[in-house]
């Protein structure tokens, strides 16, 4: 073997892993720039698609589509919070206990219960011979002693009488076999001496039940002899709380009836100290709850707090609100908002019609009867069902209300559109 040809024998897997490794190279280079314009791409935002989506009318008709203009209003700027339903003033009172006594049943409402101004709700026995909280407890002691036993005697009488039931059932049952000569009267006798002694302990805990109504207690001792403060209400409304028991010992000042009027209600919330005089000029507000989403109440201005908080920088803001026909209730939270300057120039929607597209706010536009483009939009403030659209909406073009979530599903999986399938 010649020189030469062994040196060809030698270079030539140099030559094939060489080709490879510049193949491999390529291969990574293209892949590397592809990667890097897939990158840039995503960067750039550019959709998928191109938001334009074809529905079928017969696909509307079957999803029932609703299409809204978007018109040009003259609409406040808007600042919003979020504040609560509280008791007007006068319009809520609490009975308290003007002496030491038992709370007594006559009169005394339930919950919920509407009272009329004037009416009396709660009378208390006074106790002028309880000299000191521990006298007050021994009698309460005494009270609870009396009646637990009573209970616990009338659980047992319960208890005996099943069992003479039973036993006058066996006694009978024993005489009838007796009479068919299919029982030894011992036996007869046997069940006539149970059911005597089953007799006999329902008839003591009659007599102990008895004893115990006619002993004298302290109760009853008081009853013919103690003072009673009968007290009314001094609004109309309804019983909002009751904090003692029929029966329950009460001190001087302590609340016993919370009764409120719901003809008329606060909402209090607290607002930016940057705020304050639009609110000032506005003087009024309007707002929702969450147990009426869609109702709008309107209330008017009634005080701001002279204080403002130095953490929060906010002043408590309080609105009068009628409420005849009690629907707000107290403690209700309230979303407000309130104009905070002149109406201006706005594009508004129905709130109804956004959806969220890859973390953007969207609307569906209507192109031609059965054309529709995906326009990607900036929200300003909303106002009640509607909100108002910086950018991506103009005046006069129709957006998709209803059937929006089965436009973007058709977008996602597109169908046939000449297949005029009814599948949406």
């Amino acid at each position: 073997m010649t020189e030469s040809n062994a040196i060809r024998r030698r270079s030539g897997p140099i030559w094939i892993a060489l080709m490879g490794v510049a193949i491999l190279a390529l291969l990574v280079t293209l892949y590397r720039n592809q990667a890097v314009e897939l990158v840039a791409e995503e960067e750039a935002g550019e959709p998928a698609s191109n938001g334009t989506v074809t529905f079928l009318m017969e696909q509307q008709w079957l999803i029932g589509m609703k299409l809204a203009e978007a018109q040009r209003r003259e609409l406040s700027p808007q600042v919003r919070a979020v504040g609560r339903v509280v008791p007007a003033d006068n319009y809520t009172a609490i009975i308290s206990s003007p002496v030491t006594g038992l709370v007594k049943d006559a009169n005394l409402p339930v919950l919920g219960q509407r009272v009329r101004s004037g009416e009396d709700v709660l009378t208390i026995e006074q106790m002028p011979q309880v000299a000191d909280a521990a006298q007050a407890a021994l009698l309460r002691l005494e009270a609870i002693r009396t009646e637990s036993e009573r209970r616990r005697l009338e659980q047992s009488r319960a208890e005996a009488q099943i069992r003479l039931r039973q036993a006058e059932r066996e006694w009978t049952r024993a005489r009838r076999l007796h009479e068919e000569e299919l029982m030894a009267l011992q036996a007869v006798e046997a069940a006539e001496t149970e059911y005597d002694a089953a007799e006999s302990v329902v008839a003591s805990y009659s007599e102990q039940l008895a004893a115990l109504a006619e002993a004298p207690n302290l109760d009853n001792a008081m009853r013919t002899t103690a003072p009673r403060q009968v007290l009314s209400a001094p609004i109309a409304g309804r019983v909002n709380q009751i904090f003692k028991e029929v029966g329950e010992l009460v001190q001087p000042g302590e609340p016993v009836l919370d009764i409120v009027n719901l003809d008329v209600v606060w909402v209090e919330a607290p607002i930016f100290e940057k705020d304050l005089a639009a609110v000032l000029d506005t003087g009024e507000v309007i707002f929702e709850t969450i147990a009426y989403p869609g109702v709008e109440f309107v209330g008017e201005l009634v005080d701001v707090s002279a204080r403002i908080d130095e953490e929060t920088r906010t002043a408590t803001v309080i609105f009068s609100i009628p409420n005849r026909d009690g629907r707000l209730r107290i403690g209700m939270q309230a979303n407000i908002r309130l104009a905070t300057g002149p109406p201006r120039g706005v594009v508004s929607i129905a709130a109804e019609a956004v959806m969220e597209h890859e973390g953007r706010d969207i609307v569906y536009v209507l192109l031609s009867g059965e054309e529709f483009e995906r326009r990607n939009v900036v929200l300003g403030e909303r106002y009640g069902d509607e909100v108002s659209i910086l950018t991506g909406v103009e005046p006069g073009e129709r957006v998709v209300t209803q059937g929006a979530y089965q436009l973007k599903l058709q977008e996602l999986q597109p169908a046939d559109p000449g297949a005029h399938t009814h599948e949406v």
